[in-house]
């Protein structure tokens, strides 16, 4: 949907006044995004603008996004969101056999919730097909952990059993494919750098090679200096040449190798489970992205010194609340996902008061 803004310019003298401001007030430092200084109007309403959005993904020519347990889709190019069925956990499979497939979990007993299945969905028609042997008794949660490879946890996170797949489409849940019950974890989130997988549970990071998945093995965590890890485990991600690794008290730490970690700044907020993203914009620079229960922050990878903020303190020097003036539905808002798009400098936010896209002119738009 557009997000309509309206700035009124009262006078010529006016216009003359803020000029000045609009153009000293733009942070060449942040992730490249001019927030509009003036008040965020109420938006046309789409089918999930007022609904809290807890995954965002893209395949194809078109937009994911799970509200509850409905999944909706959308062309990118769009504006109109069609509810396709009711699931959890929707992953984006690009590329191999079966290019731009959208996998989910289901669940088949709406009473217990304990019963889940894999389906796979028709792109071109939206129509949903149950994967061959891939229904369980229990509770399961789909986790993607990079180069098109998925972990599937079944069962309660004290006593689960973990699947590492590469092809969805095909007996996901064969023997060769399970952890060993020994070496098993409640797996939160994952990301894959040079060959090597890299899962976290609450406590503990994994790894495993791409060509011996269930060959995994559990990593020693040292922090490097006078940091020390504090809280869980939240969330894993790269950015094509180190590892960042962000806990729930909001430390951010970076590795080359998964073992040793180097303390970088804390987030000042609590980091939301599985929600972090490196993004690079116009400029090749890249960002990572941190989603957390008020808003999300941002870290420059290409400063040396640079320091986790918020948007608020990269919109303008001029009017540090700007991006608070400009967005207030999203500047403090939980968020739950956030997908880089294949579209140049465009990302999504999953929050609790809707979709956000930060579109390739430099604004964000709720969806």
């Amino acid at each position: 949907m557009k997000n309509y803004i309206k700035t009124t310019f009262f006078s010529f003298i006016t216009v003359g006044i803020l000029l000045p401001l609009l153009f000293s007030g733009c942070n060449k430092d942040g992730v490249g995004i001019y927030y509009s200084i003036s008040k965020e109007e109420k938006q046309i309403n789409s089918k999930i603008s007022e609904l809290p959005v807890h995954q965002v993904v893209e395949v194809g020519t078109k937009v994911y996004a799970l509200t509850g347990r409905s999944i909706w889709e959308k062309e990118q190019s769009g504006s109109s969101w069609n509810d396709i069925g009711n699931g959890y956990d929707i992953v984006a499979y690009e590329g191999g056999a079966d290019p731009d497939a959208l996998y989910a979990f289901f669940n088949k007993d709406d009473s217990s919730l304990e019963k889940g299945i894999l389906k796979e969905l028709d792109i071109d028609n939206s129509v949903w097909s149950e994967i061959e042997d891939s229904d369980f008794d229990d509770k399961g949660k789909l986790i993607d952990i990079g180069d098109n490879t998925y972990a599937l946890r079944v069962g309660k996170s004290t006593d689960p059993q973990l699947y590492l797949i590469n092809d969805l489409s095909t007996n996901p849940l064969d023997a060769a494919n399970k952890v060993a019950n020994d070496d098993a974890f409640a797996a939160i989130d994952g990301t894959f750098l040079d060959g090597s997988h890299y899962i976290i549970s609450d406590t503990d990071i994994y790894s495993c090679s791409e060509g011996s998945l269930t060959d995994i093995s559990v990593l020693t965590f040292s922090a490097t200096g006078d940091t020390e890890k504090s809280g869980d485990f939240a969330a894993i991600t790269n950015d094509g040449t180190n590892l960042y690794a962000i806990t729930s008290s909001g430390q951010v730490f970076r590795s080359t190798d998964g073992s040793s970690w180097d303390y970088i700044d804390s987030v000042s907020e609590n980091p939301s489970e599985s929600s972090a993203a490196v993004f690079t914009d116009s400029t090749d620079t890249k960002y990572l992205l941190i989603g957390t229960n008020d808003g999300y922050f941002e870290l420059n990878l290409s400063e040396t010194e640079a320091s986790v903020v918020g948007p608020t303190e990269t919109a303008s020097t001029s009017d540090p609340q700007s991006f608070e003036a400009a967005y207030p539905d999203l500047a403090q808002s939980m968020v739950f996902d956030i997908w880089v798009s294949s579209a140049d400098d465009v990302f999504y936010l999953a929050t609790e008061n809707g979709l956000w896209q930060r579109t390739s002119s430099e604004d964000f738009r709720r969806q």
